[in-house]
């Protein structure tokens, strides 16, 4: 026999079925009660419980890290730019960058090389993103063949110029690359054009990528990359260099050089079109020696101290004559570098005693740990030392070796061909610095980046027939999300 029971509870009434059947060993009847579903206060209709078919699991992946990235590439503001551009066609360059991002951030030596790419992408979420994505060597080497275009590339640094170069003031630095280490071919073309590439290539010992960068928000604006042959013919004509940012919209008022463009021509021509600039006095002029040897005998006195970024600094300013124009220049001490460095020299002048210059030893050794820089315009210390270690900082991120190139170098290609994939590499090394750069100023946390990653690396989630399971996020993994405005899905489940 069999029969329903109602039973009330403070969160409504529920409808159990009733089942007696008569136990022979007890010799009298049982209940056996079974759930049947909730009561609707409006009509007293039974609602059914629908029974749940159970999934199965069919993997876990990384989530945290994936999810973080690709949330804040689609909410950063050079997003419509790149997607216009680039990603409208080319959908797997977000997956690309998503990935350097994470191994390059976490210094990741051992899986930053794109050859990994693939096997990363299969255990993250982002392959769930990007489903649809063929991320085959074969595939990348187009992508980043597609990407190495000039005219493409222009168009973007025009619009994307007009969005983070707001203060028109820029430092323009340069890196090195070892062509032996990558069997880089390139043309000794330097007639303005931003990228090199003609049928009859010449093989150089090194090249060089020649950075602009704002100075304010430290966001790359713009490069070109130079045979060091052409460097140097470039470097001592800077109106060319300006010229040519002007043409894709970067304005400057003021720059901050490096030591090879300290020249009578460079300066006289910054003065002629009414540029501020900053530049670093190379150690073999006369500037230089004489600076070191007159101006630094109390440098170490405690009114030049400074503390920057929790390290020692002493920071004098003296008035000089830079070709006949006023100008300052600024004696800048790192404390640390100077203990370094005098250690080296020691070592050094034991060694080859017999054989120094005893001036120009004295010189060295006042000149440990020292770096004298010049300007047509009074500079705050901090806006100083910001300037010195962000290029500084820049100049170590997007450093290259031989590991970058490891995914194409293998492959049987022409070296025209391989010089559109190194180009495409070094476009997209750049947009990965662009993005570094902004979670850096974004980051309202009290961990660094890499430590924000290794938290949110923790997040995983598992992966069903048709949904995402999230984990759930740890009291840090939720802060981290909550300082870059970021949201975790609302139900904890994606749909496929």
């Amino acid at each position: 026999m069999a029969y329903v029971r109602y039973k009330t509870f403070k969160s409504g009434t529920y409808a159990y079925q009733v089942t007696s059947t008569w136990d022979s060993a007890l010799k009298r009847s049982i209940n056996k009660s079974k759930y049947i579903g909730k009561v609707d206060k409006t009509t007293n209709q039974i609602i059914h419980r629908i029974k749940t078919p159970k999934i199965k699991e069919n993997s876990i992946l990384d989530f945290g890290n994936g999810y973080f990235l690709y949330e804040f590439i689609r909410n950063n503001t050079i997003y419509p730019i790149l997607k216009s551009h680039f990603l409208d066609k080319q959908a797997g360059l977000m997956p690309l960058i998503i990935y350097l991002l994470q191994t390059k951030a976490l210094h990741f030596v051992a899986i930053s090389k794109l050859s990994n790419y693939q096997s990363w992408l299969e255990g993250n979420i982002v392959n769930i993103f990007f489903k649809d994505i063929d991320s085959s060597t074969k595939e990348v080497i187009k992508l980043l063949e597609y990407i190495s275009n000039e005219k493409n590339q222009n168009e973007f640094f025009l619009d994307y110029a007009k969005l983070v170069n707001k203060n028109k003031k820029i430092i323009i630095t340069s890196l090195t690359i070892k062509a032996n280490q990558i069997n880089m071919y390139l043309n000794s073309s330097s007639d303005g054009k931003r990228i090199i590439n003609n049928n009859e290539c010449n093989q150089y010992n090194s090249f060089k990528i020649l950075y602009a960068i704002n100075q304010q928000n430290k966001l790359p604006l713009y490069y070109r990359i130079l045979p060091d042959e052409s460097y140097f013919s470039f470097i001592n004509r800077l109106e060319a260099t300006i010229s040519e940012f002007n043409t894709i919209g970067i304005q400057n008022s003021f720059v901050f050089l490096e030591a090879s463009y300290f020249s009578r021509a460079n300066i006289i021509d910054l003065y002629k079109r009414e540029i501020d600039f900053l530049i670093k006095v190379p150690r073999n002029r006369l500037m230089f020696k004489d600076i070191i040897l007159n101006e630094t005998n109390n440098l170490e006195s405690e009114k030049y101290k400074k503390i920057y970024n929790g390290k020692k600094f002493f920071v004098k300013k003296v008035k000089v004559n830079l070709f006949n124009k006023a100008a300052n220049a600024y004696i800048i001490l790192d404390h640390d570098q100077k203990s370094q460095k005098i250690a080296v020299f020691a070592e050094t002048y034991c060694e080859e005693l017999k054989l120094q210059n005893k001036n120009q030893s004295k010189l060295e050794f006042a000149s440990c740990g020292i770096i004298i820089l010049v300007s047509s315009e009074f500079i705050d210390s901090q806006e100083l030392l910001s300037c010195i270690y962000s290029k500084q900082s820049i100049e170590e991120i997007v450093s290259f070796s031989s590991n970058d190139y490891d995914l194409f170098l293998n492959e049987d290609n022409a070296n025209q061909s391989r010089n559109k994939v190194i180009y495409g590499h070094i476009f997209l090394k750049f947009l990965w610095l662009t993005l570094y750069m902004q979670l850096q100023e974004k980051n309202a946390t009290k961990n660094t980046i890499e430590k924000n990653l290794i938290i949110l690396q923790r997040l995983k989630c598992k992966i069903f027939d048709n949904q995402v399971i999230l984990e759930t996020a740890s009291e840090d993994q939720r802060k981290i999300l909550e300082k870059y405005k970021i949201s975790l899905p609302i139900n904890i489940n994606i749909k496929i």
